[in-house]
């Protein structure tokens, strides 16, 4: 029994070791990452953000032959190649520098400095650049096991007091936004009654003027008076029939012919 106890124990611990092992890190290639984040960065310098908009409206065959041509040598001699890239994280990263001469002005220099950073399957290659109205870090982000270029950031270099500034604005902006929509849609809606037919199919109307005639109420009175005479006949009948009963004459030639109420004064 203990032997067969130990053999579990065993198995469960060389299964533990073999899927630690095939989680081991993939260690990246920083040389190669940081050549491809060199020649991409070289690659957005030299060239003008009118060209890049070109790029941005051409067909998409287009941008594909584009992206297989990206290849070049490094500083070091070696043959560096960025067509693994995705079409569509090539575009993402084209607009994201194109979004930054926009926002931070146009592009002035960068020191030529990278910082490799691996976080599991991700290595990104970081970069000081300066631009016209401030500086930024701009980001590249790599796959570590391949080294294939997936996408680019460029954060500014804003004060707290910026910050809060802008994220003071955006919420100002949505808030505003969504009150302005809803005053239209009341707006909208208020313009409904001149429009015509509008008011003649308003149900509460429709409602009101098929209840109006109901003069059913006024015959009840009626109704009342002629159930009480009758039941003044009938009392009237018994008392005459009584009458010819004590006194032995006949009452066949009474009945009535008119009740007539009078008031006491």
């Amino acid at each position: 029994m203990k032997k067969r106890l130990l053999l579990v124990i065993g198995l469960i611990l060389s299964l533990f070791l073999v899927t630690g092992c095939g989680k081991k890190e993939v260690k990246a290639d920083t040389k190669l990452i940081e050549s491809k984040a060199a020649m991409m960065m070289n690659l957005l310098e030299n060239a003008d953000v009118e060209s890049l908009e070109d790029f941005q409206e051409a067909s998409d065959f287009l941008k594909e032959s584009q992206v297989a041509q990206l290849s070049s040598m490094d500083a070091s001699g070696n043959y560096v190649s960025l067509n693994d890239t995705k079409t569509e994280d090539f575009e993402g990263i084209i607009d994201a520098w194109v979004a930054a001469n926009k926002e931070l002005g146009a592009f002035e220099s960068s020191d030529n400095q990278f910082e490799i950073e691996q976080k599991g399957s991700d290595t990104t290659a970081t970069i000081k650049a300066q631009f016209k109205d401030r500086g930024a870090d701009v980001i590249l982000s790599f796959n570590s096991e391949n080294a294939r270029l997936e996408n680019m950031t460029v954060n500014g270099d804003y004060s707290r007091g910026e910050v809060l500034k802008k994220a003071a604005l955006n919420t100002l902006l949505g808030m505003g936004t969504v009150f302005i929509v809803l005053i239209i849609i009341a707006l909208v809606i208020s313009l409904f009654n001149f429009l015509p037919g509008v008011k003649e199919s308003k149900p509460g109307k429709e409602v009101k003027e098929a209840a109006a005639p109901v003069p059913e109420k006024a015959a009840e009175p009626a109704l009342a008076a002629a159930s009480d005479d009758t039941e003044i006949q009938a009392v009237i009948a018994a008392a005459i029939a009584a009458y010819s009963e004590e006194t032995g004459q006949d009452s066949s030639g009474y009945f009535v012919r008119k009740i007539v109420r009078r008031r006491r004064a």
